[in-house]
């Protein structure tokens, strides 16, 4: 989904999904906040073998607020585990100081619900949809937010037929932009990936649009190269699986020829830098 009273987003239907749309001026330099995994629990004090999300979400949100970035994206798991409301508003009145000011795109990891999700956070009350994808259009590039969740029970993940079609058609349409996709489930984790990410991938192929696949998760950073898209795994933000893995946020700088990306962590800033074909 796409909130943000700074780029307005149109919402439609396809099929039994639900997918947003923005459009942001053109740019020969877009500068993007990515985040994921922050396990926002409605508890502000509740820790994970002493990591606070709350607190550390506090501190990137200031980060963020300092870089001035065109905008931000969290690709997926907001909430500490089934997704619940109070999670949500939680989640909602620590990144308040950046949803005001710059568009955000929130992704559906396997600890989230779509209900409460759009309840809360999009204002919008039902039964949530099958998935839940977004497109942010920013000449000449494009970021486009996809769905992996099954059920918030369910640790695994899977995009589905219907989206990937989406998916492949909203590319035909408009095979220029440089494109970056995200997904909250890698296709091999170390808990259980995606089970359809080698359909993605091949669409990936098939499209040479697509330069990027970014993925979360297994709360590590990690970068390869795979034929020739770039794999790009980000951090957590609430708290690592394993204590000698750092946390932290993305500050991704997209230029045309290629993409700069900043660390953000507890241990300084690292900096790499990914070139486009």
């Amino acid at each position: 989904m796409i909130l943000g009273e700074a780029a307005p987003a149109l919402a439609r239907q396809f099929g039994s999904g639900l997918y947003y749309s923005c459009s942001l001026a053109e740019t020969t330099r877009a500068s993007w906040a990515w985040v994921a995994d922050t396990h926002i629990n409605a508890d502000a004090g509740a820790d994970y073998r002493g990591w606070r999300p709350a607190a550390r979400l506090e501190r990137i949100v200031r980060e963020i607020a300092a870089a001035e970035p065109n905008g931000v994206l969290v690709n997926g798991d907001i909430s500490w585990s089934v997704g619940s409301t109070a999670d949500y508003l939680r989640f909602q009145s620590i990144v308040r100081p950046v949803l005001e000011s710059v568009p955000f795109v929130i992704g559906v990891g396997n600890h989230d619900r779509r209900d409460n999700m759009l309840a809360v956070l999009g204002n919008r009350k039902g039964p949530g949809p099958d998935w839940m994808a977004a497109v942010v259009h920013q000449p000449p590039f494009r970021f486009v937010q996809l769905d992996s969740q099954i059920d918030p029970q369910h640790v695994g993940g899977e995009i589905g037929d219907q989206q990937l079609e989406w998916l492949d058609q909203a590319l035909q349409a408009e095979s220029t932009p440089r494109t970056i996709l995200f997904v909250h489930h890698p296709g091999e984790s170390t808990s259980a990936g995606c089970r359809d990410f080698d359909l993605l991938a091949g669409i990936a192929e098939r499209h040479r649009c697509i330069e990027a696949i970014v993925t979360a998760h297994d709360h590590a950073f990690a970068l390869e190269r795979v034929s020739r898209v770039h794999r790009i795994a980000l951090p957590a933000a609430g708290f690592p699986f394993d204590p000698q893995i750092d946390c932290g946020w993305i500050e991704a700088q997209h230029s045309r020829d290629g993409l700069s990306l900043a660390f953000h962590g507890q241990g300084g800033t690292k900096s790499y830098r990914l070139a486009w074909r």
